[in-house]
């Protein structure tokens, strides 16, 4: 058998024969040289890891994150029975409990699930573990979610929301959690999104932002208004007559004809916000 690097590799990952180990481990220690090209491919392998090593940490950005979770369910092909295997079974009741693909596509507002639910399990749980990281902020982050107008939106969490979130979703931000209002276009040509910001202690409050994309698909916040946080069952506050008079004067000023609706904001959604 001859020892090539093709073999050594697949050795590395695993993925010989039986006979084929014994071959390569008698070739290892008998031959000098074959332990050295092994030793010089992991070596290889460790350098490459390490220079790819910043690229794989790097967070997901929100654009590929959106399009896994806006992704078309994989339709569930029909199963025939034949006649010789006997009836069709019985349909079985609806289990109890959803399943953890199912749950989370409800929590982001993605209904429908149905015969492509398992299938699809495995793409959601990918972009479930960098979504999540993005908007479970820890206490700590939740002082970074304020920003003032004309300031880019850097709170990743927040950012994540405007970027994927279709309006209508409540979404947890740490301590804080933030309500996707509406999205439409400003005098700009940009695409604009309202949102409603309620922050628990130590800076406690409700606001209502704002935000607009720029080309580069930052978020920037154009409006801001808040008020201090109102004693409310479950943390749950309406905005008060003050701050709505304050952003429908701004949307008068700024928008251009009415809020998108939801085909025309999904759409947007899975083409990263571009037309």
């Amino acid at each position: 058998m001859r020892i090539d690097d093709e073999i050594l590799i697949a050795y590395l990952d695993a993925e010989l024969e039986e006979h084929q180990y014994e071959a390569v481990e008698a070739a290892l220690a008998a031959q000098p040289a074959v332990r050295a090209r092994l030793h010089a491919l992991v070596e290889s392998g460790e350098r490459v890891r390490q220079a790819f090593d910043a690229k794989l940490e790097e967070p997901v950005p929100p654009h590929l994150i959106a399009a896994i979770l806006n992704a078309p369910l994989p339709a569930a092909a029909p199963v025939e029975f034949a006649a010789a295997v006997g009836p069709r079974p019985a349909a079985r009741s609806q289990p109890v409990g959803r399943s953890f693909g199912e749950r989370l596509a409800g929590w982001l507002g993605f209904a429908g699930f149905g015969g492509g639910a398992a299938a699809f399990a495995s793409v959601l749980l990918l972009a479930a573990g960098t979504l999540i990281g993005y908007l479970l902020l820890p206490p700590a982050e939740t002082t970074g979610l304020v920003a003032q107008p004309g300031e880019i939106i850097r709170a990743e969490g927040l950012m994540v929301a405007l970027e994927t979130a279709p309006s209508g979703r409540v979404l947890p931000l740490g301590e804080a959690s933030v309500e996707l209002m509406a999205s439409f276009e400003d005098r700009d040509d940009r695409v604009c999104r309202e949102y409603g910001l309620t922050r628990s202690a130590p800076d406690a409050g409700y606001e209502i932002g704002i935000a607009c994309r720029e080309a580069d698909g930052a978020w920037r916040l154009a409006f801001r208004a808040e008020e201090p946080a109102a004693a409310a069952a479950g943390g749950y506050q309406t905005a008060s007559d003050r701050l709505h008079e304050a952003v429908d004067d701004f949307l008068g000023a700024r928008m251009k004809g009415g809020a998108l609706d939801t085909d025309d904001e999904r759409a947007l959604i899975e083409r990263a916000w571009t037309r």
